[in-house]
């Protein structure tokens, strides 16, 4: 059963309630909550249904690329219909290519907020392929419901809790909701997986 916002925080409220001194502050902090844990959700929980998989056009010597409006993180890059990338961290990558000409490229890191780097720079030859985590409209009075809170709301209620009771200053009820996170977004996985295997050979997982 989905989770409406309104419904997300009353379900918060209840969870925690009589495990907070200030009910006006713990109120005005629900919407943190549930803003931090969609972020964590964005992270964590690798689904078809969230990843944004995009071509990179690329220009001769060009070797900076920024991330569509609506990606959270970079996943895996590879040349279009060809090789994947390799990762590598922005001081090794910077090593990699000092001196180098422009050509096709063979590793990539992280450059900046919203930016990744590849070397060598791009011949313009061949466009590249991305795959990001997808940002999704976040929850909110003007968007009751969203991708989490449909398909996923337990694993939403759980990382709300986690916050929740971070802000209650509780660790134990925090450390039982962590564990409990933990539990289904691995559950959430092993579905994905299923469902990833059962789609491309049409057999069960």
């Amino acid at each position: 059963m989905s989770l409406t916002f309104t419904a997300l925080k009353s379900r918060i409220t209840e969870y925690a309630i009589g495990q907070t001194d200030s009910s006006a502050e713990f109120t005005a902090a629900l919407e943190g909550f549930i803003d931090q844990a969609e972020q964590r959700l964005s992270r964590d929980l690798v689904v078809p249904a969230l990843t944004l998989n995009t071509d990179v056009a690329t220009s001769n010597n060009v070797s900076v690329f920024s991330y569509p409006s609506n990606a959270v993180y970079l996943r895996s890059l590879r040349i279009k219909n060809g090789a994947l990338l390799t990762k590598r961290t922005l001081e090794v990558l910077q090593s990699l290519a000092i001196g180098q000409s422009a050509g096709v490229p063979r590793v990539y890191a992280e450059y900046s907020a919203g930016q990744f780097i590849v070397a060598p720079p791009s011949n313009g030859a061949t466009d590249l392929t991305a795959s990001f985590a997808r940002r999704i409209p976040s929850l909110s009075v003007d968007n009751s419901t969203n991708w989490y809170s449909e398909n996923v709301p337990d694993l939403l209620l759980c990382a709300c809790m986690v916050n929740a009771e971070s802000f209650n200053q509780n660790e134990p009820r925090q450390a039982a909701w962590e564990q409990t996170y933990k539990d289904r977004l691995a559950s959430a996985l092993r579905e994905a997986d299923g469902y990833e295997i059962d789609r491309h050979t049409g057999g069960n997982p």
